[in-house]
């Protein structure tokens, strides 16, 4: 960990979000230049299951939407992986699915 100091309890936070049995959102902010980035990275980093698109891979990144179906987010890579993700405004916890219903709009 050279360079990362003090921010195990972030890292926990972000563990225990990942790791619920529930879908969950981590809202990470701040100023500017404090490393809201690299916190994220070094979560990342300790994944083995964790796929990570560095943004420059993207060729397009929008919406889309056809007659009753409606993706949030959408973006393509250099190599056409398509990555989908969905904006979800609520205080409750959702369940599977809503995760299920992006898989279905994203088909």
């Amino acid at each position: 960990m050279d360079g990362f100091v003090d921010r195990e309890v972030e890292l926990s936070r972000l563990r225990d979000c990942y790791d619920s049995d529930v879908a969950a959102l981590a809202v990470i902010y701040g100023r500017r230049r404090l490393g809201k980035t690299q916190l994220v990275r070094h979560w990342l980093s300790e994944r083995d299951d964790a796929v990570v698109y560095p943004e420059e891979l993207f060729l397009g990144i929008g919406r889309w939407w056809y007659r009753e179906h409606e993706v949030d987010a959408v973006g393509f890579t250099d190599e056409g992986t398509m990555v989908v993700g969905e904006c979800k405004f609520t205080n409750a916890p959702l369940d599977y699915s809503a995760l299920a219903s992006l898989e279905k709009h994203a088909e």
